[in-house]
């Protein structure tokens, strides 16, 4: 594997880390349920920053081109995961819209909390195919030239 591409992976991987410790600590105040609306709201949109951010980086910092350089044949593959930021960053989106909504009663608490759950385990199990992605096309590529 080359410089460029090894590079990519970590990177990918360090922020995957850290959407992972957003999240946990997010879960935290989720399950203590002590916040306040404008609070909660601050922190979902903290990690809708985030979130999209990472996204950006990954549609347009050649992560996936230079894997499907690799493996062409995965490409249905990313365009599902490209797709599936989309649909997450509309959920945020509509979590948003939840947290505005209603008093703040135990079952927006379900509602807002169970969003996050949600939220949390889709985001999960993108990054996992994220990184099953990108390890196969270039152990592919590795073992093509060997």
């Amino acid at each position: 594997m080359d410089v460029r591409r090894k590079v990519a992976i970590e990177q990918i991987q360090e922020e995957h880390r850290h959407l992972r410790e957003l999240l946990e600590a997010a879960e935290q105040v989720f399950q203590a349920r002590e916040l306040n609306r404008d609070a909660v709201r601050e922190l979902v949109r903290s990690l809708q920053r985030e979130v999209l951010e990472h996204f950006q980086h990954e549609e347009t910092g050649g992560y996936f081109s230079d894997a499907l350089e690799a493996a062409p044949r995965l490409s249905e593959r990313a365009e599902h995961l490209l797709e599936e930021h989309r649909l997450m960053a509309e959920e945020v989106t509509e979590w948003l819209q939840v947290i505005d909504k209603g008093e703040q009663d135990a079952a927006w608490w379900e509602e807002v909390g169970g969003r996050f759950e949600r939220f949390a385990k889709r985001l999960h199990a993108h990054e996992l195919a994220e990184t099953a992605l990108l390890q196969e096309a270039y152990m592919d590529d590795i073992g093509s030239t060997d």
